[in-house]
């Protein structure tokens, strides 16, 4: 019996990182076949090793965890490292304050046969879960960044609760209380419990308004983007209008001597100056409009050719945060790469069929596409940066249950978005 409850405690320790590393971290799970198995193989060792060879060993557990997360996910091994380390601090919080509230409940009714570490992992778990499902109504599948400070501060505000949690537990096992300072032990760990979850909450709830804040700041910049390029244009309009006279003479004189190269050269530039050649893109949707018109500019200031066709659903349910994320950074990927190639040029489709949204956009690149664990990331040195974009389409679509896929063909990078609209 001990050796199950033992095995149990072992995997629900697993468990509960899984939780945070995939529902807050948003973690990319590896596609490994035998990574259960293998993580099985390391529960079985360090289940062995705790139970025969050395008990409570925190650096082996810290090694154990870490072993486990590195194998059930992809991401980059000092940050696997240093999360681990973190969540280590935090979900011992909520276990100790579990344990000195069940501790507490225990005696008030006089029932010795509850596993105390067995149910708090089991309420751990519960809260995490709840964590999880309030972080995801309010964000969806985005990655949450929280801000380094808040990571600093929890890890501190941990080190202090496990201190004061370690006090306290000395005290409870060498005093006896009555039913009365029992249930007074159990509103103080219910309020040191509600008050991590809150501050918790409220520092993804932060970020998550702050990133809002930030995506409006991106739109306004790209509205007053338009309104200068819209404005530019009206002044030129009006300039070509109070010398349209002489326009009009240099235009006759070019067709009397019938020089038709400098008549074409003096049309170009009256075309340029007129923006006739500048032509707005509209695929019916503002949000869509308003980012590709913008990169457009952009392609055209990096020469890069940027092709646009199709047009979105009139009854899209993709929100404009999402659509967003998805079209400007599948844009800002694609200039990026396209700029350094040969032929310099994107090609973006658009297009829907039902109740089914398709995006594809094909570019040309130079050098070599990197892969890991079957999945494409950036060629940038700084891949934990610069493959945030990519981590945050994939997130959007995923939000609405779609499809992304990125491959190689012919000599270009395709990327096909897919997402049920309705």
């Amino acid at each position: 019996m001990q050796l199950l409850e033992k095995g149990l405690e072992y995997t629900l320790e697993i468990v509960k990182f899984y939780i945070v590393f995939r529902c807050f971290f948003k973690m990319q799970r590896r596609e490994w076949k035998w990574r259960y198995i293998l993580t099985f193989l390391i529960l079985l060792i360090y289940f062995i090793y705790e139970m025969y060879i050395y008990e409570n060993s925190l650096f082996i557990y810290l090694i154990f965890i870490i072993a486990e997360m590195e194998l059930l996910f992809q991401n980059n091994a000092i940050k696997i490292i240093s999360i681990s380390f973190w969540v280590a601090i935090i979900i011992g919080v909520f276990d100790k304050m579990s344990e000195i509230i069940i501790w507490a409940f225990e005696d008030i009714v006089n029932n010795n046969n509850i596993n105390i570490v067995f149910v708090s992992s089991i309420v751990t778990i519960v809260v995490e879960m709840i964590l999880g499902k309030i972080s995801m109504k309010r964000n969806g599948n985005e990655i949450i960044q929280m801000n380094l400070k808040y990571f600093i501060f929890f890890l501190i505000l941990g080190l202090a609760y496990s201190y004061i949690l370690g006090c306290l537990e000395l005290i409870l096992q060498n005093v006896r209380f009555d039913r009365y300072m029992h249930l007074n032990v159990i509103l103080t760990g219910l309020v040191m419990y509600i008050h991590m979850v809150t501050l918790i909450e409220l520092a993804i709830s932060r970020d998550y308004y702050k990133e809002k804040d930030s995506f409006n700041r991106y739109l306004l910049e790209m509205l007053k983007g338009q309104y200068q390029y819209l404005e530019k244009k009206d002044k030129d309009i009006r300039d070509f209008r109070h010398d349209i006279k002489e326009h009009m003479m240099s235009i006759q004189e070019y067709c009397d001597t019938q020089n038709y190269k400098k008549l074409n050269e003096y049309m170009k530039q009256i075309n340029g100056k007129l923006h006739i050649n500048k032509k707005r893109v509209t695929v019916y949707n503002q949000i869509v409009d308003m980012i590709l018109n913008q990169y457009i500019y952009q392609s055209e200031d990096m020469g890069v050719r940027l092709s646009i066709q199709g047009q979105m659903s009139e009854n899209c349910l993709v929100e404009p945060y999402d659509l967003c994320v998805i079209f400007a950074n599948l844009l800002k990927n694609g200039i990026e790469a396209a700029k350094n190639s040969e032929k310099k040029q994107i090609d973006l489709m658009i297009g829907y069929e039902d109740d089914i949204m398709m995006i594809r956009m094909k570019n040309d690149y130079q050098g070599k596409r990197r892969k890991k664990d079957g999945e494409y990331i950036s060629t940038k040195s700084d891949i934990e940066n610069h493959g945030i974009g990519i981590g945050n389409i994939r997130a959007c679509v995923e939000k609405y249950h779609g499809k992304l896929e990125m491959r190689e063909e012919n000599g270009k990078f395709l990327t096909t978005v897919i997402i049920p609209i309705e």
